[in-house]
């Protein structure tokens, strides 16, 4: 994946062929939801731009480190162990209630600065 612009998301080599809006918020209404530019920041960041990752999302990094630590996560716990033992839910429960609590507050410091 590549970033076309600053805007849009396409195939590397291909950057006729672009991923369609993937935010309602932003496509209808005009408005960016608090994870808008979450997708170009994890494609800066794999590509090694920090800079133009900073700028698409504050977040893109924890997000992406979230989305990298499931991998191992999942392999190593069995389902069935994650399902039965109420410790890994409540582990799954803060680690998604931070992490939305932490686009919210990144979202309305956008707004108010």
């Amino acid at each position: 994946m590549q970033v076309v612009g600053t805007d849009h998301v396409s195939v590397i080599g291909n950057s006729r062929w672009q991923l369609p809006e993937l935010c309602y918020s932003r496509s209808w209404l005009g408005v960016d939801c608090p994870a808008c530019g979450m997708t170009r920041s994890s494609i800066h960041l794999v590509h090694g731009r920090l800079a133009e990752s900073w700028r698409a999302h504050r977040l893109g990094w924890l997000v992406l480190l979230v989305i990298l630590a499931q991998v191992p996560y999942r392999l190593l716990i069995p389902w069935q162990q994650r399902v039965s033992d109420p410790r890994w839910n409540r582990y799954e429960t803060r680690m998604w209630a931070g992490l939305g609590i932490l686009l919210i507050l990144n979202r309305i410091w956008d707004v108010l600065v």
